[in-house]
C-alpha cells in the first residue's frame, strides 16, 4: 500500500473512534506505522512519519482545550525514536491500555508533536493526568538527573494548569488570565473551499473582515498564476499598511500550539486529507495595521499596542507609560495559521491591554488576582509492580493525594521522617467508613500485600 493511501486508511480509523479503547488501540497502529517507517530514511518516509505524528496531534486537540495544549508543548523537542525505546514504549502502551480499560482517554505523547510532558496524557470527565512511565520497579530513593527533571515539568505542569498559576523566581512568573476567546473563521473556511471546488479555476477568495482575506485554491495542474486571474480584485492591498501572508503549509510543516491542525478542522475528511498532502492550498492575508490602538490606563498612563519588525518577522510591543513590553507573537501566527479573523485578535489585545491595566493597580503589577482558566490536573510516575507489566505502581505526591480528598496522616509523617533510617516511607490507603485514608505500615504489610491488576 502507498504511504498516502496508508494515511488516508488511519484518518478514516481516527474518524471511526467511539470509545476510550477504540483511542488506544488508534494509537497502537499509529505507533506501529510510525516504528516501521522509522527503518526507511528517504524523504518520503520523512513526511510520512511527520505526517503521521501530526495526526497524532488531531487527537489532542480534539481531547484537551488549547490551554492544556499549550502549557503540554512547552519546551518540546524533537519526537523520540520509537524504535529505540523497545520494550521501554510497549511499557508506556501497556500503561494506555490499562487507562483506557479503565474508562480514561490516553494521549500517548510519542505518537504526537505537540505533547511534551509525560508518557500518557489522560482525560476524564474530572480533569487531566499526567504519566511519566517507568519500565523498572519502583526506586527506594527519590529521583535525580533526567527523572528529577521529568517529576519537576510534570508537577510544574499540573500546577499552573489546576491552579492558573506558577513562580520559579521573583523574575520568572506566569500567569494564566481568562480572555473571552476568538472564535475560528470555520464557516467561512468551509465556504471559501466548497466555492473554489465549484469554479473553473479552482481558487476562491473570502473576505473575513475589513483588510482580512482568506484563498483556497485546489491543485488541478494548472497554472497557479492563471488560477488567481480572476482573483485579482478581490486580492487588491494596495491600500494596505502592514501586509502580511502566510499559507497554512507551514502549520502542515512546523505543528504549533497557535496554528490550526489539518486532521482536526471542521471540515470533510477528504479536504483535511487534501490539506495535508498540499493538495488544497490556504493562503491568509492580513492588514496587521488593523492590531494597533492606545488607551489610557487607570493612572492616566498611556498604553499603545503597535506592530514592528524584528529580525525579519512582524512582532506586537505594548508600550505603557514609555516602557516596551513584547506580546506573544501567538496572536499573529494564530491569524496567519488558525483561521481567527482580525477583528476578533483586535478585541483580545484590547482586553489584554485592559487586564494589564487593571494589575497597574496592585503593587507590582501583580496580575494573581485576576480570574484565571485553571483544568483540574495531576502527574505521577508509573512503574512496574513486578518483573512483567501485569500490575503496575503509581507513584504521586501526598499533597496531591490531598487533593483528591485523601486524608493524609501528617503528623504521623513528621514522626516517621525524624528517624533518618528510614529512606523510603511505605504507605497505603484504606476505605475508612467510605473516606480514603492514608496510612503509614509495616515491611511485612508491604510484603504480604497483592497489587491487584488493572
Amino acid at each position: 500500500m502507498e504511504l498516502d493511501e496508508v494515511r488516508r486508511r488511519l484518518l478514516l480509523a481516527r474518524d471511526s473512534i467511539r470509545t476510550p479503547v477504540d483511542y488506544f488501540t488508534f494509537q497502537k497502529e499509529l505507533a506501529q506505522e510510525i516504528r516501521d517507517i522509522e527503518k526507511r530514511k528517504d524523504e518520503d518516509a520523512k513526511t510520512h512519519k511527520h505526517l503521521l505524528r501530526l495526526i497524532g496531534d488531531s487527537l489532542a486537540w480534539e481531547l484537551l482545550d488549547s490551554h492544556a495544549i499549550r502549557e503540554l508543548a512547552r519546551d518540546r523537542l524533537r519526537p523520540a525514536n520509537l524504535s529505540s525505546q523497545g520494550e521501554d514504549f510497549d511499557f508506556v502502551l501497556s500503561v494506555a491500555e490499562k487507562i483506557a480499560k479503565l474508562g480514561g482517554i490516553p494521549i500517548v505523547a510519542d505518537v504526537t508533536h505537540l505533547v511534551a510532558v509525560g508518557d500518557v496524557v489522560t482525560v476524564t470527565p474530572n480533569g487531566i493526568h499526567i504519566a511519566e512511565c517507568k519500565n523498572r520497579v519502583t526506586p527506594k530513593r527519590p529521583p535525580t538527573g533526567r527523572i528529577a527533571r521529568q517529576e519537576q515539568r510534570g508537577a510544574k505542569a499540573s500546577a499552573y494548569l489546576t491552579h492558573g498559576f506558577f513562580s520559579e523566581s521573583d523574575e520568572k512568573q506566569a500567569t494564566a488570565v481568562e480572555i473571552s476567546a476568538t472564535q475560528p473563521a470555520h464557516d467561512a473556511l468551509r465556504q471559501c473551499i466548497a466555492d473554489a471546488s465549484a469554479n473553473d479555476s479552482g481558487a476562491s477568495v473570502v473576505r473575513l473582515g475589513d483588510r482580512d482575506l482568506l484563498l483556497a485554491s485546489w491543485d488541478r495542474g494548472n497554472d497557479p498564476g492563471a488560477a488567481l486571474e480572476g482573483l485579482t480584485e478581490s486580492l487588491d492591498m494596495q491600500d494596505w499598511e502592514i501586509p502580511v501572508m502566510g499559507g497554512f503549509m507551514d502549520a502542515v510543516t512546523n505543528p504549533s500550539p497557535f496554528a490550526a491542525n489539518p486532521y482536526a478542522l471542521p471540515i470533510p475528511r477528504e479536504q483535511r486529507s487534501a490539506l495535508a498532502e498540499g493538495e488544497l492550498v490556504l493562503i491568509r492575508f492580513a492588514d496587521l495595521a488593523k492590531l494597533q490602538f492606545a488607551t489610557k490606563t487607570p493612572i492616566g498612563e498611556e498604553l499603545r499596542m503597535s506592530v514592528r519588525k524584528a529580525g525579519g518577522d512582524y512582532q506586537l510591543s505594548m508600550n505603557i507609560a514609555g516602557v516596551d513590553r513584547e506580546v506573544s507573537r501567538r496572536f499573529i501566527d494564530s491569524i496567519l495559521w488558525g483561521f481567527l479573523p482580525v477583528f476578533g485578535i483586535r478585541e483580545t489585545l484590547i482586553r489584554l491591554a485592559e487586564i494589564v491595566n487593571e494589575s497597574l493597580k496592585n503593587p507590582g503589577g501583580d496580575l494573581t488576582p485576576v480570574p484565571s482558566p485553571t483544568i483540574d490536573t495531576y502527574s505521577s510516575f508509573v512503574y512496574r509492580g513486578s518483573e512483567d507489566t501485569s500490575n503496575v505502581v503509581v507513584a504521586g505526591s501526598l499533597a496531591q493525594l490531598s487533593r483528591q480528598g485523601v486524608r493524609i496522616p501528617w503528623e504521623d509523617l513528621a514522626e516517621f521522617n525524624a528517624d533518618d533510617s528510614h529512606s523510603l516511607i511505605p504507605m497505603m490507603i484504606f476505605n475508612d467508613g467510605g473516606k480514603l485514608t492514608a496510612r503509614i505500615v509495616t515491611e511485612q504489610e508491604v510484603k504480604h500485600f497483592d497489587f491487584p491488576d488493572i
